[in-house]
């Protein structure tokens, strides 16, 4: 008897998916319509931000020189936001000025009205607010002008959103301020989510006898706008192939560009979609072509299959719920990923994290597995009651993705979680993050002049992703994220800075991340900051871990966190409360020789940290062409990317991406 065929790989079926779409073309379009699409080319300011100088504060617009004591001033005038001045402020001189209006020429400074005799401007305040005349106090060299300099934001120019970006309603604004009513992005993709079966009736509609509601589509198309497509959903079609056939071509003549349907995949009596694909269409520019169907090593999902109908990719997934929304995580979301544009990405916008196993289960030797499960308040994982039902996928937070070969998952392993939506960037005070239930913010330190294979190490590429971008993801639960490098690093929502003086090394960098994180409001508490070196991709599995070790239920209220491997320590992937690292930062700059070329070990010496044992590398770096490849293997990412050549050179890291 022979064999039967061996299961085609996740990976490779991946890979096959994501070779039938090419990115949809650009398009302009008014920045409300833009939100949610992917920039095609580089956002560029047009304009200063702001556009001139501009009074920060209600109040008298002077010349310093006339104020080094007290002095009364003679008011010439008065300037609101949206008009300007004409003539200069001269000596003896003030202006009145109201926030946002233009700084008049002459005037180098802004003394708030409640410091001057007038003390408000409301008609009602005491001091007539219309006086000839106003006393201000002498200026110290030190006191602030109150003035929001042009272009001290952005200047024109400058690169503010790199292409491929996700226009979010925030770059949006940003957009709108520099100059912009139009961005050019890749047209979101449309897509057409059918469910086939005799048994279906539309959600709500009474039952007859063996019917039940379609849940699938309503399923698979939020998912699909979730991902930043807009769908179309068609609902129940009938177990015939004629009725199928008329359905996906509905869908692709109102401009489908993707095509998913689930159920009818598998080899029963009445599997539709097996029946279309398998009968030649009567005329060969119509139909089904390039049919690909295939059983693939995941459980649940196992029958699958791609084709073109009508020349518009399709992926059939089954009917099971949960392996319907397991083939549109694996398989659908980054064919949508390429559609829009993002660039190297296999996930889109998913979240992909390490978590530690709080209940085991057993897992088929032979298929890679998805368990839906929930995690708990120690950050821990447990499957929800029966992976199967629609209720145990209704209740999780993510799908916990087992390899093949795992025979069981015990209590204590981790295993890598898919996410079902990523945690906020910005959660309230007071509500902790997804990580290990502790809030954390970040710095991220890229600035240095060391180069990797040939290129500054935050734009080496890796399994689809900068090293950056690595570093980034790892960071994604932060409240806050701060970047120490260049400005060209720039991301949306990420604060850039330069450390003082550039190149000064990573203590000097830690200094200036520390600084532009903004300190505790009157009443929270303190949050620790996780600092990581930006060339260490795998330290999205490690941040967990670290969290836990230092801050969760079971630490013993240590200054910090770091990794250890190989007996050495990693400090420059660990957890510090902020107070500690401020106060060792104090005393090095008060040793003499200052934070320049400070070393880290310096640093941490004074601070009693948990060491994490690091069996699995997860702090390795990249130096060589060596480690690009040993850790673009080990990468939970470095599944199937979009574009990559057919023929990958073993020797650049970029085409490690389909290995």
């Amino acid at each position: 008897m022979d064999s039967p065929a061996p299961l085609r790989t996740v990976d490779e079926h991946a890979r096959r998916a994501v070779a039938l779409v090419v990115p949809l073309p650009t398009v302009d379009l008014p920045l409300d319509d833009a939100v949610g699409a992917v920039l095609a080319g580089d956002l560029v300011a047009l304009l200063d931000l702001p556009p001139f100088d501009a009074a920060a504060m209600d109040g008298y617009a002077l010349r310093r020189s006339d104020a080094a004591a007290p002095v009364t001033l003679r008011v010439v005038g008065e300037v609101a936001a949206g008009s300007a001045f004409d003539g200069a402020v001269g000596p003896g001189e003030t202006v009145r000025i109201m926030t946002g209006a233009p700084l008049p020429a002459g005037a180098d400074v802004v003394v708030p009205v409640e410091r001057t005799s007038t003390g408000t401007f409301a008609p009602d305040g005491g001091a007539r607010p219309d006086a000839a005349d106003v006393a201000v106090p002498a200026l110290a060299p030190g006191d602030r002008a109150h003035v929001r300099r042009r272009g001290e934001d952005v200047t024109a120019g400058t690169v503010v959103a790199p292409s491929g970006t996700v226009v979010s309603a925030r770059l949006a604004a940003l957009a709108a301020a520099l100059g912009h009513a139009t961005l050019p992005v890749h047209r979101p993709p449309v897509v057409a989510v059918l469910s086939t079966g005799d048994e279906l009736t539309p959600a709500g509609s009474p039952l007859a006898p063996g019917r039940i509601p379609d849940s699938n589509s309503v399923l698979l198309a939020g998912a699909v706008r979730g991902a930043g497509a807009r769908a179309i959903r068609t609902g129940g079609v009938p177990d015939t192939p004629a009725a199928l056939a008329a359905a996906l071509d509905d869908a692709v003549r109102a401009g489908a560009d993707l095509l998913v349907t689930t159920g009818g995949v598998s080899v029963g009596a009445h599997d539709v979609v097996r029946a279309l694909l398998a009968s030649p269409p009567s005329d060969p520019t119509a139909g089904a072509t390039e049919v690909d169907v295939a059983a693939v090593g995941m459980q649940p999902g196992k029958p699958q299959a791609l084709a073109r109908w009508r020349g518009v990719p399709w992926v059939a997934a089954p009917g099971n719920p949960t392996g319907a929304y397991a083939s549109f995580e694996l398989f659908v979301r980054p064919m949508l990923a390429r559609l829009r544009g993002l660039p190297g990405s296999t996930s889109g916008d998913a979240v992909d994290e390490s978590r530690i196993v709080a209940a085991g289960w057993r897992s088929p030797r032979d298929r890679q597995q998805l368990v839906p499960v929930r995690v708990d308040d120690a950050g821990r994982v447990a499957p929800v009651g029966d992976g199967h039902r629609l209720s145990a996928l209704a209740l999780a937070d993510g799908l916990a993705v087992v390899p093949a070969g795992t025979h069981e998952v015990r209590p204590g392993d981790a295993v890598r979680v898919r996410r079902f939506a990523p945690a906020p960037a910005n959660p309230p005070v007071g509500e902790p993050t997804a990580e290990a239930g502790v809030r954390f913010d970040a710095v991220v330190l890229a600035g240095g002049r060391a180069e990797r294979l040939g290129a500054p190490k935050p734009g080496v590429t890796l399994a689809g992703r900068t090293l950056l971008d690595h570093a980034l993801a790892a960071t994604a639960p932060a409240r806050r994220t701060v970047v120490v490098g260049p400005p060209e690093l720039s991301r949306p929502g990420i604060t850039v800075v330069r450390e003082e003086p550039p190149f000064g090394g990573p203590v000097a960098g830690l200094a200036a991340g520390l600084a532009a994180l903004p300190r505790p409001e009157p009443g929270d508490s303190e949050v620790p900051v996780l600092v990581l070196a930006c060339d260490v991709p795998r330290a999205h599995e490690a941040v967990p871990l670290l969290l836990a070790a230092a801050y969760g239920p079971a630490a013993d209220a240590p200054d910090g966190a770091y990794l250890v491997r190989d007996g050495r320590p990693q400090w420059l992937v660990g957890v510090y409360a902020r107070d500690a690292l401020d106060r060792s930062l104090r005393d090095l700059a008060a040793s003499g020789d200052g934070l320049a070329g400070a070393s880290v070990r310096a640093l941490v010496a004074g601070l009693r940290c948990a060491e994490v044992a690091d069996p699995g590398a997860l702090s390795d770096d990249v130096d060589t062409w060596d480690d690009a490849a040993r850790l673009a293997a080990a990468l939970s990412l470095a599944s199937a990317a979009p574009g990559a050549a057919d023929d990958p050179d073993p020797h650049h890291p970029d085409d490690w991406r389909t290995r």
